[in-house]
């Protein structure tokens, strides 16, 4: 997959509509995938540097993170709850 290919699909990183989830939703996602800090933001196509943003909660969780993370989950088979 392309760096930029899941959040592409989930419209970008506009900061417009933030996400439900919360810093400890989003360290939640890459742990269950399994997946370093570095690899979690090359699967979903955002840089580093917002990731820490978003696990620190120095930024709110964009809508189109949350969806781009849900569609990788997806990909690989693993099933998240509705509600993280």
């Amino acid at each position: 997959m392309a760096r930029s290919t899941a959040i592409q699909i989930a419209g970008g990183t506009s900061t417009r509509e933030t996400s439900a989830w919360d810093a400890t939703d989003f360290a939640s996602w890459f742990e269950r995938l399994g997946v370093t800090r570095g690899e979690a933001a090359d699967l979903i196509g955002i840089g580093r540097s917002a990731l820490y943003r978003y696990l620190t909660g120095e930024q709110p969780v964009p809508r189109t993170v949350e969806l781009a993370c849900r569609w990788v989950a997806v990909e690989r088979g693993i099933k998240l709850p509705k509600a993280m």
